[in-house]
């Protein structure tokens, strides 16, 4: 997948946040996918559509269904703004989501690291070669863009206490259903027979201007972006019991594979996402990362309003194997 470059130029003084560097939004999506289902199917060996010698056996078979989806956005804070450039305070911008699936009866949280992208724009505004490509009015731009992609694997991490009150964090062992005799099935990101895959999403909001001496150099404007709705692609591999496939080639009648696709996908996922800012959550999050990062303490902030009966030592958010660990 092509990537993304960050380009959120988003500042915003939170109440009494003086220290602030991060900005947290409510996440909730919907979408359409294909789910495994274990049926008990009549099938003859002798070939498709046979009716000699006949058996029935729970195997895999795949239909459509609707996922809901909650969590929270979080995206750095620019330290500064003004005509044209932004410097952040985190470094090279760095987000994360925290997606709990609705239909996930294992109370899993994930967190992932995906790249995002954002801009300013409205009718009415244009960059004249005279401004340097400047906006011709900022007062104006009230419209916003997102753009988001990232991957999910089926060996995510966990934290893991390390003995001396600290989390380290350790690839997690995936999660398997035993059908024996006929074979395991995993459960991942999105159910069962989910390994892995991609999500791309796109949308438009709004924003608004603020300025702040804390982030913005006293009078320059910074930009906040309030809400994005918009929709989601998505494309995954899944292996049922046995390396069951969900889907056939239209030409060959074979499974759909990595060579005949040219790409990791047999199966396909699309719906809608909206994002909204959250001032008291973003101000409860910044209270408790380290160093500015967001870390265990800073975590189980959102886990907690994720999970019912949540534990401040229980090891309930999952991570991919790509993000970077804590020293």
């Amino acid at each position: 997948m092509k990537k993304l470059f960050a380009l959120i130029c988003a500042c915003v003084f939170v109440g009494s946040m003086a220290s602030a560097q991060w900005l947290v939004y409510d996440y909730k999506a919907s979408i359409k996918r294909l789910d495994s289902q274990i049926t008990k199917i009549k099938w003859s060996p002798e070939g498709p559509d046979s009716t000699s010698y006949m058996q029935t056996d729970p195997l895999n078979s795949f239909k459509v269904v609707t996922d809901s989806f909650t969590g929270f956005l979080v995206i750095p804070i620019c330290s500064s703004c003004g005509l044209g450039s932004a410097e952040y305070s985190v470094g090279y911008p760095q987000s994360y989501i925290y997606i709990k699936r609705g239909g996930d009866k294992t109370n899993r949280v994930w967190k992932f690291e995906p790249e995002v992208a954002a801009g300013l724009f409205n009718s009415g505004v244009a960059a004249p070669e005279d401004l340097g490509g400047s906006p011709t009015s900022y007062k104006k731009l009230k419209g916003a863009w997102m753009a988001a992609d990232w991957s999910f694997d089926q060996y995510p991490m966990e934290y893991v206490s390390d003995g001396d009150g600290g989390w380290t964090m350790e690839t997690a062992d995936p999660l398997f259903a035993n059908y024996a005799p006929y074979g395991y099935q995993q459960y991942g990101f999105l159910g069962f027979a989910s390994v892995y895959g991609d999500w791309a999403m796109t949308g438009f909001g709004s924003a608004a201007p603020t300025v702040s001496e804390v982030f913005c150099g006293g009078s320059n404007l910074c930009f906040v972006i309030n809400s994005i709705s918009g929709g989601i692609l998505g494309w995954d591999w899944k292996d049922g019991i046995c390396g069951a496939a969900p889907s056939w080639d239209l030409c060959t009648l074979l499974p759909v594979s990595v060579e005949d696709s040219g790409w990791y996908v047999n199966g396909v996922s699309h719906g809608s996402w909206s994002i909204k800012l959250n001032s008291k959550v973003t101000a409860e999050f910044n209270n408790q990362t380290d160093q500015g990062y967001p870390w265990y303490d800073a975590d189980f902030v959102l886990v907690k309003k994720l999970v019912k009966n949540a534990s401040s030592n229980a090891p309930l958010l999952y991570d991919v194997p790509e993000l970077q660990t804590q020293d």
